[in-house]
């Protein structure tokens, strides 16, 4: 696909404290890992750099340059663990069932038409494992500094009404400051 998807080249990596963001990301660091909508792949490339030589992370975008930016990169520094893939991922995840500890989709369920968003958090509840985590990190519903118009925001209790019902529990919620919040969810 050449057509380049709504926040394509951007990354909220810049606007979190990373040391936080990844104290909750990672759960096991010989783990399987997905990074939806991941762009460039700025979280898959700091995640890989952090796990063991056998952990996976998947990385999926529908963005054909942000994916070929990653591969590359990936190959260019030996990070044997990324499997970065052309994904639409508002349809069905070349996944099997229950084959990921952490799904983490940063800054990027706001850009996703809201008919699709239930779709994507079903698919993300088949393939993760049961006690796996999905992570979920967005902009704070505030009317400045980055990110899309308030409108557009997804608050915590937006998220919560569509993740709750796929099959998951809240574990926690963690301030990434001023602008981010990110929520952990739990796959019963």
């Amino acid at each position: 696909m050449n057509e380049k998807p709504v926040a394509a080249g951007k990354s909220s990596l810049d606007l979190v404290d990373n040391d936080l963001v990844f104290s909750e990301v990672i759960v096991d660091p010989d783990g399987t890992y997905l990074d939806m909508a991941c762009g460039v792949g700025r979280y898959t490339v700091e995640l890989a750099g952090q796990l063991n030589a056998d952990a996976t992370v998947h990385a999926f975008d529908l963005w054909e340059e942000g994916i070929a930016e990653l591969t590359n990169y990936a190959k260019q520094h030996d990070l044997k663990s990324i499997k970065a893939k052309l994904v639409d991922i508002t349809a069905q995840l070349p996944l099997q069932d229950s084959t990921i500890d952490v799904c983490l989709m940063a800054t990027a369920l706001h850009d996703l038409p809201e008919s699709t968003r239930s779709g994507v958090v079903e698919e993300v509840s088949r393939v993760i494992s049961p006690g796996g985590f999905f992570i979920l990190i967005e902009f704070k519903k505030v009317n400045y500094g980055p990110g899309p118009d308030i409108d557009e925001r997804i608050g915590e209790s937006d998220a919560d009404e569509l993740v709750l019902p796929h099959g998951f529990t809240k574990k926690n919620v963690v301030d990434l400051g001023e602008f981010t919040y990110l929520i952990k969810y739990m796959k019963k």
